[in-house]
């Protein structure tokens, strides 16, 4: 589908210092077959940014989308005009608008659709661009890692009552393994309710993307009685949620995994949205990353970490396990008996297999160093690999 945007005449009313406010109005081409549902009218808020989308709208095929903005203090009306000539054939259309620079406040916006449909009014939080914002850092991992954790930062300059949002990630690169509150803000302030839902491909998937599985997450901080109010104080960069992946090692890797705050995920549709004094506020949103690196290559049972197995390996392991040694510089390396745990089951492991023709498992002495072909919790801490989650 094409959109075709428009210049549009913003006609205001009675509001003082309003500086540039700017309307973006726009219109679908042509849609070649009836929609299931038509007239679908909503009005929400994206950052700073007033957004209006009038869907599958039944009109002249010739239409020239203009509609008329008033502005008087906090209450906006949207007139839909069709300045296009008349011809004799009709047609679907998706229309919209944005509206930018309004002033931070409480809005009351009516939409006068054109004749023959009722019109619909909204109440909206207009907060300033930079007050409310949803946000996740780069984030630096080995493929191949369990247990992940992207944090999900908010600046709010208001109190939230509540917040949901979806993210979506490549199959071929991670699976969401949870979304929690562990050392949070959300945490602290006691969230009453949460709920959660992820999708690693095994379900019907919102959108159908191919190769994309999704999450959702939602967060009310008062519901049970008594209600006490609480909520998450006004801050900046504040930790309201922990993503957890676990990162795939695929054949053909890319070096970075995006991490995107997306809209309408799962059934229902879960938004990304704050909740301000009952009200939906949607926060701009800033995206993070995953930058993938190659997990270490190392020799299993090679506990000290020179480039093979001997006897000085259980030794090295025993004297860090009992002795206050040092800490192996991969972990991985000195679980001979890859169970995910340092113990002395794996000091016995390398002494029968140097002496008793006991099994190694992969990557195994004599070859070369190898990926570990299990993950677990356990990795290589070499300062030469660069930084680590």
């Amino acid at each position: 589908m094409r959109v075709i945007v428009f210049a549009c005449v913003l006609l205001v009313i009675g509001v003082p210092a309003l500086g540039a406010v700017a309307v973006t109005p726009f219109q679908s081409e042509c849609l070649p077959e009836p929609p299931a549902t038509e007239g679908a009218l909503t009005v929400t808020v994206e950052g700073c940014v007033v957004h209006m989308k009038h869907d599958s709208v039944h009109t002249n095929c010739c239409l020239v989308y203009q509609p008329k903005v008033e502005i008087d203090g906090f209450d906006v009306t949207i007139i839909e005009v069709d300045t296009g000539p008349p011809c004799d054939c009709i047609c679907w259309f998706d229309l919209g608008l944005t509206i930018e620079g309004l002033p931070p406040g409480v809005y009351t916006i009516t939409v006068v659709p054109f004749p023959g449909t009722e019109k619909a009014t909204f109440t909206i939080v207009v907060p300033s661009c930079e007050d409310f914002i949803i946000m996740a850092p780069e984030v630096w991992a080995y493929m191949g890692t369990r247990g992940v954790v992207v944090p999900v930062f908010a600046t709010n300059v208001a109190p939230l009552q509540g917040f949901s949002f979806g993210v979506t990630f490549n199959l071929q690169h991670a699976r969401m393994a949870d979304i929690n509150l562990r050392g949070t803000i959300t945490e602290r302030v006691g969230a009453e309710y949460v709920a959660l839902a992820i999708d690693n491909g095994e379900f019907s998937q919102t959108p159908p993307t191919r190769g994309e599985g999704w999450a959702t997450f939602a967060v009310v901080l008062d519901v049970e009685p008594p209600f006490e109010g609480q909520t998450i104080p006004a801050g900046n960069g504040q930790r309201i949620a922990n993503l957890v992946y676990d990162l795939q090692l695929p054949p053909n890797p890319a070096r970075s995994m995006r991490v995107p705050f997306v809209d309408g995920l799962g059934k229902p549709p879960v938004p990304v949205v704050y909740v301000v004094k009952g009200l939906d506020v949607r926060p701009a949103k800033r995206n993070g990353i995953i930058q993938l690196m190659w997990p270490p290559l190392f020799i299993r049972g090679d506990a000290n970490d020179n480039g093979s197995m001997t006897i000085a390996d259980p030794i090295y392991l025993l004297n860090y396990l009992f002795g206050h040694g040092p800490v192996p510089p991969c972990l991985d390396a000195a679980d001979a008996n890859d169970d995910g745990l340092l113990n002395l089951s794996d000091a016995i492991a390398i002494l029968a297999y140097l002496f008793r023709q006991g099994v190694i498992p992969p990557p195994s002495p004599p070859g070369p160093p190898g990926y570990d072909p299990t993950p677990d919790d356990l990795d290589c801490a070499r300062a030469e690999q660069g930084p680590r989650v």
